[in-house]
C-alpha cells in the first residue's frame, strides 16, 4: 500500500459531527457550521469567533445530558415544573391501560406524537439552560443588536431551535420510523424499539404480584424519552472541552476566583451580590484542577509537547487542604505556574488535557492557541494539532495566527508529499483536505452598506493549494500600498 492510499484511508467521512446554521445569534448575522476533523474560525476580532464556538460547545450533548434527565425526572416524577403541556396526561393514562391490559403491544401513534412534542420541550430546556450558562447570559441577550429573534438549525436531528425575546423554542420532526412495542408476561415487562428495522431492547423490568402502575408507566416514559433524545443526537459528537483564550490568566488567579466565591457564599439567593462566573471558564478550572491521576491515551501525544517546553506538566494536590496547584518540572525543580515563561502557562492546560482527560472521538475547542506564544512555538503547536487530528480527536480553533495557519497549510501539502523526513516531521504530521473545514467571519455587507454583523464564510480548500488565506493578503496588500505612497514622500 502507498503511503498516499494509507492516507486516503485515514479521512473520517462517516464520523458523528455537528452541522448548524445560526441566523441573528450575537455578532452573527449569519453562519453554516459543518464540523469536521479539524474546524479553524479566522477572521478579525469581534466577528463571532468564539460566539458560534461557545454555541458549539453549548449544543453537543456532554453538555446537555444532566439538564435532560433532570427534567424527566423532575415533570414524571412529580408532575410539576416547565414541561406540563396539553396531552401529557392523556398519554400517561393510555400508557396506564395499556400496562395493565396488554400482553403485548405496539405504543400507539397518538401516545408517540404527544413524547415527540414531550421530548422536544426536554431538548430546549436542556439546551438553554447550557446557552444561558456557558454565555453567562439570558438568550434574548445574544439576539444580534437590532434584531427581534434568532435562529439555530441543528442539522443532524433536523431540530430547530428559535430565541425570541426571552424564550427558547425548539421542534423536532416526528420520527416515522420509530416504534416501541411493549410485552408483558408473569415475570418481566419487555420494552423494545424497532428502529432502521432493527429491533433493540431499552427495558427489561422486573413485574411484581401487584405491581405500582404508577411507577412502571413513569419508568416506561422517561426510557421511550431518554432513547429519542438519544436518537436525535447520536451523530453528535458526544462531548467536547473548552480551553479560554484567556485560560493561563485564568489558571494563575484561579484561587482568588474561588476565594471571591467562597466568601460571598453567604450572599446566596441575592442575585447582585452573587460573583457570577460563565460556565465555559468553571468548567475549565473544574477539569484543570481535578484531573484523573491515571494516564489517558493521548499521555505520549502530551510528551511529545512538553519536549519543545524541555520540562513536564504536573498537578500536585495538598493532601491536608486539597488545594491543587500546576507545576513545570524542570530536571528535579518544581516551579509554581506563575513564575514560569508565558509558553509554558499557556500550553499547560493543553498538557494536562492530552495527559488525562480527553478521549478518541472527543472534541477540544481551543480558543486563539497562539496567545503569548513566539511565532516557532506557533508553528511547533499548529503540527501538534495536526497529531491530535491523526490520533482521532476533534479539534476547533479560532485563530487570528498567520502563522499557526500556514502552518496548518504545510500539513495539507504535506498529504500527499513525501517531506516529512526531509523536513524532520513525524509520520502522523499531515492533513486531508477533506477532513478540514475553514470559515472566515467578516463583515456583513448589504447593498454596499454596513449591516453591522459578521458572516462566516466557508472557504474552499484543497490539498493541492491549502487554505487561501485572504485576511491576510489583503492586510499585506495595504501595507504594501501604504509602504509606496509613504516612499513616494520621502
Amino acid at each position: 500500500m502507498t503511503q498516499l492510499q494509507s492516507r486516503t484511508r485515514g479521512a473520517k467521512k462517516d464520523s458523528p459531527s455537528l452541522s448548524i446554521n445560526i441566523e441573528n445569534f450575537g455578532p452573527v448575522t449569519s453562519a453554516k457550521i459543518n464540523l469536521k476533523p479539524l474546524t479553524i474560525f479566522a477572521g478579525s476580532n469581534n466577528s463571532g469567533k468564539s460566539y458560534t464556538a461557545a454555541l458549539v460547545h453549548s449544543i453537543i450533548p456532554s453538555q446537555n445530558i444532566q439538564a435532560w434527565l433532570d427534567t424527566l425526572n423532575d415533570h414524571v416524577h412529580y408532575g410539576e415544573g416547565t414541561l406540563s403541556q396539553k396531552g401529557i396526561s392523556e398519554c400517561v393514562r393510555d400508557l396506564k391501560k395499556i400496562i395493565k391490559n396488554a400482553k403485548s403491544q405496539s405504543i400507539p401513534t397518538n401516545i408517540m406524537k404527544i413524547l415527540t412534542n414531550y421530548c422536544s420541550k426536554i431538548i430546549e430546556q436542556g439546551l438553554s439552560s447550557s446557552i444561558i450558562r456557558n454565555f453567562g447570559h439570558n438568550t434574548r441577550d445574544l439576539i444580534t443588536i437590532g434584531k427581534s429573534s434568532s435562529s439555530i438549525s441543528i442539522h443532524n436531528y433536523d431540530a430547530r431551535a428559535t430565541i425570541q425575546n426571552k424564550m427558547l423554542r425548539v421542534t423536532i420532526p416526528f420520527p416515522m420510523h420509530l416504534r416501541f412495542d411493549l410485552y408483558i408476561d408473569d415475570t418481566m415487562i419487555h420494552l423494545n424499539v424497532w428502529d432502521d428495522k432493527q429491533d433493540h431492547t431499552v427495558m427489561m423490568h422486573p413485574m411484581e404480584p401487584e405491581p405500582d402502575i404508577d411507577a412502571l408507566t413513569r419508568h416506561v416514559i422517561m426510557r421511550m424519552c431518554f432513547y429519542m433524545i438519544r436518537k436525535f443526537t447520536s451523530n453528535i459528537i458526544k462531548r467536547s472541552y473548552y480551553l479560554p483564550a484567556s485560560r493561563s490568566g485564568i489558571l494563575q488567579a484561579h484561587k482568588t476566583v474561588m476565594s471571591s466565591i467562597f466568601r460571598s457564599i453567604s450572599y446566596v439567593g441575592i442575585e447582585d451580590a452573587t460573583p457570577k462566573l460563565p460556565g465555559i471558564p468553571a468548567d475549565f478550572i473544574a477539569t484543570v484542577m481535578d484531573t484523573p491521576k491515571h494516564k489517558g491515551c493521548y499521555w505520549n501525544l502530551a510528551a511529545s509537547l512538553e519536549t519543545e517546553l524541555n520540562g513536564k506538566i504536573t498537578r500536585v494536590t495538598d493532601p491536608i487542604t486539597h488545594n491543587s496547584e500546576i507545576f513545570y518540572q524542570y530536571k528535579r525543580k518544581k516551579i509554581p505556574l506563575y513564575r514560569t515563561s508565558s509558553s509554558v502557562s499557556e500550553l499547560a492546560p493543553l498538557i494536562l488535557y492530552l495527559k488525562h482527560v480527553v478521549r478518541k472521538g472527543e472534541l477540544v475547542i481551543f480558543e486563539e492557541p497562539e496567545s503569548h506564544l513566539d511565532f516557532d512555538t506557533q508553528r511547533i503547536l499548529a503540527r501538534h494539532i495536526a497529531k491530535m487530528v491523526r490520533a482521532g480527536l476533534y479539534v476547533l480553533v479560532t485563530t487570528h495566527s498567520f502563522f499557526v495557519q500556514e502552518q496548518l497549510n504545510h500539513c495539507l501539502l504535506n498529504e500527499n508529499s513525501k517531506a516529512s523526513t526531509k523536513l524532520g516531521w513525524g509520520d502522523d504530521e499531515y492533513l486531508l483536505a477533506d477532513e478540514v473545514a475553514y470559515y472566515l467571519f467578516d463583515r456583513h455587507e448589504n447593498k454596499g452598506e454596513s449591516a453591522g454583523g459578521y458572516t462566516a464564510e466557508n472557504v474552499a480548500i484543497s490539498s493541492k493549494d491549502g487554505i487561501p488565506l485572504k485576511a491576510f493578503d489583503r492586510v499585506i496588500d495595504n501595507m504594501h500600498s501604504d509602504g509606496i505612497i509613504l516612499e513616494s514622500e520621502r
